[in-house]
């Protein structure tokens, strides 16, 4: 990333390297290779932004699922903007959004597009473009009070924006991120953020504070910003369900999305003594049946993820496969698809032969 606001000429410089499709502009004054940017996946976009954005101006504070981000904890939809918290009265909403491109002309964006990528028609990789706006957020309103007098509040300096520092983490070598960011406090994120995300993407976060040890008593002092008994319920539905030992956010949005449709509730994390003695531990283990279900997520199977060897590593998941078959367990697997269309999902279970529970109240759908 290159930061080219600190005076006019190098301004204009990235100014000048953005018409001739050798950079893209992510900020004002802020600049990336587009190698960094066409090739990354939205979610790491969104980071970039966060960092661009902080390095601009390092006062500004991230708020809600952009915060959560910022600490690592997984969100199944990458945002569709950055959020920061908006310093003083009538600047909420987002900020215009500006071409990555600038000025460039359509001819120097396909060549750009062609460069990087090779595809046979760079039109079609043109959504790899689109823009990130930063979306500004008032100070979250407690109960009790209302937005005029928090707002008042804040401009008196009887009360304060409150945030923490969180460190940044890598984004590559060619876009390092600053040194930190200033983030919501991660009990005023959640309290303000989960109660409007759909069920399996709240369970997900939830899952993960309560991997860093978060107990609901850290929650308590700040509960009066659940302002409605919708929210109130919908976060604490969550938060009962949320379970520590889903050790990933593909395991996790699975388990909500098997709660959802009504199937039996699985153990997870089981080991089993496999017949040359070693143990395997399965994802979801659902025992009186001997039904046994995997998530399958792509880094399982990709170097730099669990393995160096992605090969190796299939070949060792066959063969635990075959033994855990020959145990009399059934193994069924999914993936990232089949939570995308839960009746698949219904589909490879009900055929396994897991059951239902009848007149359970289910999460919401959405």
């Amino acid at each position: 990333m290159v930061n080219g606001g600190e005076n006019r000429q190098r301004s204009k410089r990235l100014s000048t390297a953005v018409e001739r499709g050798q950079m893209l502009r992510l900020r004002p004054g802020i600049g990336i290779r587009p190698e960094t940017w066409l090739r990354a996946p939205r979610w790491k976009q969104f980071l970039l932004v966060a960092a661009a954005a902080a390095a601009q101006d390092e006062s500004r504070i991230f708020a809600r699922e952009t915060s959560l981000a910022l600490r690592g904890i997984p969100l199944l939809h990458t945002p569709e903007a950055v959020q920061i918290r908006a310093h003083g009265y009538g600047r909420n909403g987002r900020s215009p959004v500006r071409a990555l491109t600038g000025n460039a002309d359509q001819q120097t964006v396909s060549a750009m597009i062609r460069r990087v990528l090779s595809p046979q028609d760079p039109q079609r990789e043109l959504w790899r473009l689109r823009p990130l706006p930063l979306k500004r957020i008032e100070a979250p309103l407690p109960r009790g009070i209302s937005r005029q007098q928090l707002r008042q509040r804040i401009r008196s300096g009887q009360q304060r924006i409150a945030w923490e520092h969180v460190a940044a983490g890598p984004l590559g070598r060619a876009a390092d991120p600053p040194p930190g960011y200033r983030v919501d406090p991660l009990e005023i994120a959640l309290l303000t953020a989960v109660p409007a995300m759909s069920w399996p993407e709240a369970v997900t976060v939830l899952d993960a504070v309560k991997r860093q040890s978060m107990d609901v008593d850290q929650l308590v002092p700040h509960w009066d910003l659940l302002r409605t008994g919708a929210a109130e319920r919908a976060f604490l539905g969550a938060w009962e369900f949320a379970d520590a030992r889903s050790e990933s956010a593909l395991e996790s949005w699975s388990r909500a999305v098997i709660h959802q449709l009504g199937f039996a509730a699985p153990s997870l994390q089981r080991e089993i003594v496999l017949p040359d003695g070693s143990l395997a531990r399965v994802d979801f283990l659902w025992e009186d049946e001997g039904i046994i279900g995997e998530a399958d997520g792509l880094a399982k199977y990709r170097a730099g993820g669990y393995t160096e060897d992605p090969d190796a590593e299939r070949i060792r998941e066959k063969r635990r496969q075959n033994a855990l078959e020959h145990l009399g367990y059934k193994v069924r697997r999914w993936e990232m698809r089949h939570l995308r269309d839960p009746g698949k999902l219904a589909e490879i279970l009900h055929a396994a032969g897991v059951p239902r529970v009848p007149h359970r109240q289910l999460a919401p759908a959405n």
